[in-house]
């Protein structure tokens, strides 16, 4: 995130006499810092509830991925150049189309969660701004995905680090085999198996199980999740509280005793409940965080063509990148406690008689172009904690 900019008196008069659609309202360029106490966000725990208009703000998302294919010097048990490009194609799209399309959550007898769409797309490497190969090959010494045993590197990251380079960001898929000598012997069946290391992904036995790409998308959509901070719905508690425990078995047997939710081992991995969509969107709109790093940009490049308007009084706790001006309507208090990206070119307006609270809040533009600041009515209040910042916008907020 880039430094607070700073604008002079010229400027400041422009944006107030000169923009069209502001003369009635006040361009803010200083705020009176105090502190703001509010019991309310002490209350609040992290959970589904804890910020209700939440998913109404998620906004579309595209995830750069790419493909490592591992083979070692010995074995050639692996996909071939073109079994791979279609092995990756189809399984991209079924990935997404899972994604998209989303099923609803068994367990529940009755008024299952909201079915909703993900917002969440994989989108190629080679397809991204990064222009990075869609799938590299690797030859490595000891390349093979060893499960068990005192020579287990299931969650050794060497591997990743010989494929990956530092700082890289895209999600990474690496492609692994079991070692033949371990499945002929029994010692490791055959099946395919994945784990999440970072923004990282090992996925194996793959061209061993013969299958078609699309077969694989439940698998390499979990991982996803994992990377996207969700976690088993079965071995614990998983921070959501619209997914209930369960015994965790395989088939669903059509008395919604088995889950079908895409964070458990079951043959249908289709159900993201809207507490596991937010919490993905949690981590990707966090400034700073690991997965944010693998977005790719588009999203927040454009100028806001809508308004999101506040019409009865809301508290934001979790980080929001929007689409839209938001514009708080008369009567009505936004207190916002967290980072919220605003869209190129885009204001906050706070109108006559209504109220905008800023605690611990950071205001930006998280694609380095300007928005246009806060737009006060005469008998709006605007008030600022010390703690609270604006940056990458042409009128910035002094809190001093």
């Amino acid at each position: 995130m880039r430094g607070t900019e700073h604008v002079s008196l010229f400027a400041i008069l422009f944006m107030i006499f000169l923009c069209p659609g502001c003369r009635s309202y006040t361009v803010v360029s200083h705020l009176n810092a105090v502190e703001i106490v509010d019991d309310e966000i002490l209350r609040l725990s992290d959970n589904n509830s804890g910020d209700p208009t939440y998913l109404r703000d998620i906004v579309n998302r595209e995830m750069a991925v790419r493909f490592h294919i591992i083979n070692t010097p010995y074995d050639s048990v692996n996909y071939s150049f073109e079994e791979s490009h279609r092995m990756v194609t189809e399984l991209l799209d079924a990935a997404n189309k899972r994604l998209a399309m989303n099923a609803s959550m068994s367990l529940f007898e009755t008024d299952p969660p909201e079915v909703l769409d993900t917002r969440i797309k994989l989108l190629r490497a080679d397809l991204s701004s990064r222009n990075l190969p869609l799938i590299t090959f690797h030859t490595i010494q000891d390349g093979y995905y060893i499960k068990k045993g005192k020579t287990a590197n299931r969650f050794d990251e060497a591997i990743v680090q010989q494929c990956v380079p530092p700082g890289d960001s895209v999600i990474n898929v690496l492609i692994m085999s079991f070692d033949p000598e371990q499945l002929m012997s029994g010692y490791q069946p055959l099946e395919t198996t994945g784990v999440a290391l970072s923004n990282n992904i090992k996925l194996a036995g793959l061209y061993q199980s013969g299958q078609q790409g699309w077969a694989y998308a439940g698998l390499l959509n979990h991982e996803i999740g994992h990377v996207l901070s969700l976690r088993h719905t079965w071995s614990g508690n998983d921070g959501c509280d619209d997914t209930p425990r369960h015994d965790n078995c395989w088939i669903s047997a059509g008395d919604k005793k088995c889950s079908n939710n895409l964070m458990d081992y079951n043959a249908h991995q289709s159900a993201i409940t809207p507490c596991q969509v937010a919490r993905m969107h949690q981590v990707l709109s966090r400034p700073g965080s690991r997965q944010r790093a693998v977005l790719e940009p588009e999203w927040c490049d454009r100028n806001a063509i809508r308004e999101l308007r506040i019409e009865k009084d809301e508290l934001w706790i979790w980080p929001r990148d929007l689409d839209a001006n938001v514009v708080v309507t008369s009567g009505n208090t936004l207190h916002i406690a967290t980072s919220v990206s605003m869209p190129a070119r885009a204001s906050i307006r706070v109108e006559n008689n209504a109220r905008l609270l800023l605690s611990g809040a950071t205001l930006y533009q998280a694609c380095g172009r300007k928005w246009q600041g806060i737009r006060k009515a005469r008998n709006a209040t605007i008030v600022a904690d010390r703690s609270s910042r604006m940056s990458q916008t042409d009128i910035p907020i002094n809190t001093n």
